[in-house]
């Protein structure tokens, strides 16, 4: 879906539904609005092979990098970890962000490159 890009609004007062459509409308048009930064790449973290990658994204006026780790589980199943900041701050926190995934434990991984549902 192209056109304008529309923000979450936190202030909304609409019940639990029409929030989740909202952030389900927003992650469709946010993947349009990404680029990748560089080529995402397989690494070994908190045990498990995962996939690591960046992304430039922008919503509206403002920009946004996205650093995410995608992990497979028993072939069913994904974890996705990321974090977002704005491009301005994302360097300043994420040494926090990378120190804060080392510790999680990945239980039944897989190598990601071998899941159905990564390819």
């Amino acid at each position: 879906m192209m056109g304008e890009t529309k923000c979450l609004n936190h202030s909304d007062k609409s019940d639990v539904r029409g929030l989740l459509n909202q952030a389900e409308n927003l992650l469709e048009e946010y993947n349009h609005s990404c680029q990748p930064q560089s080529a995402s790449c397989i690494v070994t973290t908190s045990g498990a092979i995962a996939e690591d990658s960046i992304y430039n994204c922008t919503c509206g006026v403002s920009t946004y990098t996205t650093k995410a780790y995608a992990f497979a589980i028993l072939d069913s199943i994904l974890i996705v970890i990321t974090f977002t900041g704005k491009a301005t701050t994302f360097d300043k926190y994420l040494s926090e962000f990378e120190n804060s995934v080392k510790p999680v434990e990945i239980s039944n991984f897989i190598d990601i490159i071998k899941s159905e549902l990564y390819s």
